[in-house]
């Protein structure tokens, strides 16, 4: 079983203030099994605190990384389809007449 420690520690470990500590246990930030009521005090599992924000700051990262990849993918298909539509316009344009004939052995 971890070590569990007061609010105060928690606190100073995480650089905030009781009030704060306190606040995470009512918006349930700090998940039930990471601590124990204990009167009208609380003691919290560290060690177990630590992994569930890192865990849980790991599963934000890819999830932001993930949304940026899929707005690089669309930007890059966009300017794909750019590209293309401007080739294909510039295609159009530039047609060649076949019944213009060349001589190729005039001298120019």
């Amino acid at each position: 079983m971890n070590k569990h420690v007061p609010a105060e520690a928690i606190a100073e470990h995480f650089g905030v203030s009781v009030i704060t500590v306190r606040s995470w246990v009512q918006r349930d930030t700090i998940p039930p099994d990471l601590y124990l009521k204990v009167g009208r005090r609380y003691v919290f599992d560290l060690e177990g605190l630590e992994e569930h924000w890192a865990n849980k700051t790991k599963a934000a990262y890819e999830r932001r990384m993930a949304r940026k990849k899929g707005h690089a993918k669309q930007a890059v298909e966009e300017v794909v389809e750019e590209v293309v539509d401007e080739a294909e316009e510039a295609v159009e344009e530039t047609t060649v007449d076949s019944n213009v004939d060349f001589n190729l052995d005039e001298d120019f």
